[in-house]
């Protein structure tokens, strides 16, 4: 027997799925009452593992972001769309900062709202920082080049994860 219909067996056995033979060949296997409330209660179990995961990074970010949320700067950019950008877009939005451009090196597309333009239409007296949020395989020197020849300055650069020019990726 399989391991898979091993599983299964074992499921029905528990009382948490009900098979039915339809034909020789093909079988049909539905959910108990108790194998939905099972269901129901990992799917709970995820979803409080997932938002205490959310909480954590939420804070970690907020870490990240403590010395420009001090700052008093409240005209910020991003640079990146991911996941990252919209825990920092919701993070900075919650301490009254308003976020007013969106930027990746193309552009194109819309992120929570706004327009996505590319680094040629970057213009850095839009805005007080710009928050770098790409993680991953990303060339941090070449992004912190992009915005040194658009004018951005160090001063108004805030990176996630933190990297400085010349580290070529996130600090230690």
């Amino acid at each position: 027997m399989s391991l898979a219909n091993q599983s299964l067996q074992r499921l029905a056995t528990e009382g948490l799925i009900h098979i039915t033979r339809l034909r020789t060949n093909r079988l049909r296997y539905a959910l108990t009452e108790r194998g939905e409330e099972q269901r129901v209660r990992l799917a709970h179990v995820k979803m409080c593992a997932s938002l205490a995961q959310y909480r954590e990074v939420r804070g970690a970010l907020g870490a990240v972001l403590q010395p420009l949320l001090q700052s008093g700067r409240k005209r910020i950019a991003l640079y990146g769309c991911g996941e990252v950008a919209e825990l920092a877009y919701l993070l900075l939005k919650d301490h009254d900062c308003e976020v007013n451009s969106v930027f990746e090196t193309r552009g194109g597309g819309r992120f929570l709202g706004l327009p996505v333009q590319g680094v040629p239409e970057l213009r850095p007296e839009e805005f007080e920082s710009i928050v770098i949020t790409l993680m991953g395989d990303l060339d941090a020197q070449a992004i912190l080049e992009a915005l040194d020849e658009r004018g951005v300055s160090k001063e108004q650069i805030v990176t996630i994860p933190p990297f400085t020019a010349g580290s070529g990726g996130p600090l230690s």
